[in-house]
């Protein structure tokens, strides 16, 4: 491929994405977070203090910010395990609706028997 191939490849595809709703962007993020929060978790014993110190996962997107461009905000209840992960929408206020609508995943990150849940484990809130 030449040059001018894959620089017109990557222009063309720069274009399709800017078409992908925020906030489907959002939610997948949230996704590959909840997988590398669990990978963390199964690694260090317990969940990570923030964000920033998730494990790199090859062919996953690494982002932590919304799809807004602000960094989605994570908190965990150390008592049950519950991970929340939270968007404040396009208005980065919370609250709002339609696409100011926070956007809101929790899950528990141990199952019943005190073991640390599979990365896929489903969302208990969406």
């Amino acid at each position: 491929m030449t040059g001018l191939t894959a620089f017109c490849c990557m222009i063309q595809l720069s274009a399709c994405c800017q078409n992908i709703p925020k906030a489907s962007i959002t939610v997948t993020r949230m996704h590959v977070i909840k997988k590398r929060i669990i990978l963390y978790a199964k690694s260090y014993g317990n969940l990570p203090d923030n964000l920033m110190r998730l494990p790199l996962v090859n062919g996953y997107d690494m982002e932590l910010d919304d799809g807004w461009n602000r960094k989605i905000l994570y908190t965990f209840d150390k008592s049950s395990g519950v991970v929340v992960l939270k968007s404040l929408g396009m208005d980065g206020l919370a609250g709002g609706a339609d696409e100011n609508k926070d956007i809101i995943r929790a899950f528990h990150s141990r199952g019943v028997n005190g073991d640390w849940n599979k990365e896929n484990i489903e969302w208990d809130r969406e």
